[in-house]
């Protein structure tokens, strides 16, 4: 009875091009067993070929150095890619959750996403793929902050969006804090400024990503 046996082996990083040297090594003495029956390269790559039952245990720690250092390959790849943080949720302190939501829900439209508490206190809002606002309830009053600690959504039209504020009698400022006054950036992007109920500044533009 005959098995086929496929070893592939890409020699692009330090690590597979030791794992080629070691399995040259291991598996030299069943090479030299079959005397030339075997097609076979110092890099391994994809060469197909037939091994007789009794040569089958003189491969087995071959196919685990093998496994074991492909694994490893893979590890050591996806390590150097992944990044070390990923923006999870950002936070707001609020007053009133509900006066809060009206605002969010009317204004930008965020879809509500599920929250463990269940107390009354708690909003969670999915604000893009992966990444949640927590709105909670407990501040005591609203608070004045920097226009430039401000979070932005983006939207098809500036314009379209500073109706949507006149219709709810809302007030909007430019980059200076000018009521009123649409910014264009120096990259073309049309920007303003908007609070929230508690102070937070809420940036709108209409970049395109």
């Amino acid at each position: 009875m005959e098995t086929t046996i496929d070893y592939r082996l890409q020699t692009t990083d330090s690590l597979s091009i030791r794992a080629a040297k070691i399995i040259d090594s291991a598996i030299q003495p069943a090479r030299d067993s079959i005397k030339g029956a075997i097609p076979y390269s110092s890099v391994l790559s994809a060469h197909k070929f037939q091994l007789m039952k009794p040569f089958r245990s003189a491969f087995a720690p071959v196919l685990t150095i093998f496994t074991t250092l492909t694994l490893l390959t893979s590890i050591q790849s996806t390590a150097q890619t992944k990044p070390k943080a990923l923006l999870n949720h950002v936070a707001i302190y609020v007053v009133d959750l509900q006066k809060t939501k009206a605002f969010y829900n009317d204004m930008f439209q965020l879809d509500t996403i599920p929250e463990p508490f269940h107390d009354g206190k708690h909003a969670w809002y999915s604000i893009a793929p992966g990444v949640a606002m927590h709105v909670i309830q407990g501040a005591d009053s609203p608070k004045k902050y920097y226009q430039n600690n401000h979070i932005c959504f983006s939207v098809q039209s500036v314009e379209a969006f500073v109706q949507k504020l006149r219709a709810a009698q809302m007030q909007w400022y430019n980059a200076n804090g000018n009521a009123g006054v649409i910014t264009t950036r120096i990259d073309g992007v049309k920007q303003i400024w908007v609070t929230d109920p508690d102070g937070y500044w809420i940036e709108v533009n209409d970049a395109k990503f």
